[in-house]
């Protein structure tokens, strides 16, 4: 067996069944979680305080955390990893691993 990929094929779908469903609600606001700590802060003697998104929150809900624009990878840094791995990959193409070093 060369490969088990299969092409030209079409899948139809007649039913979709909900198994589990999720809260409604995320247990916190990505735009919450986006401001600093010195807005939180300011925000303390108002008539409406914003709430602080401690670090116990964000870790035990780290899927909802990866989405705040902060902590995301910014694209340039993965269009520079992504040019060393192949500069790299190219190098080791072209040279035997015994002429490097």
């Amino acid at each position: 067996m060369v490969s088990c990929s299969q092409t030209g094929v079409e899948i139809g779908i007649s039913r979709v069944e909900l198994v589990s469903a999720s809260a409604p609600m995320l247990p916190f606001e990505i735009e919450d979680a986006a401001r600093s700590e010195a807005e939180v802060d300011a925000s303390e003697l108002t008539e409406r305080p914003l709430p602080r998104i401690g670090q116990e929150l964000r870790l035990n809900n780290r899927w909802v955390d990866l989405r705040v624009p902060a902590n995301q990878v910014p694209n340039h840094y993965l269009c520079v990893c992504s040019l060393c791995l192949h500069a790299l990959d190219e190098l080791l193409a072209s040279a035997p691993l015994s002429h490097i070093g």
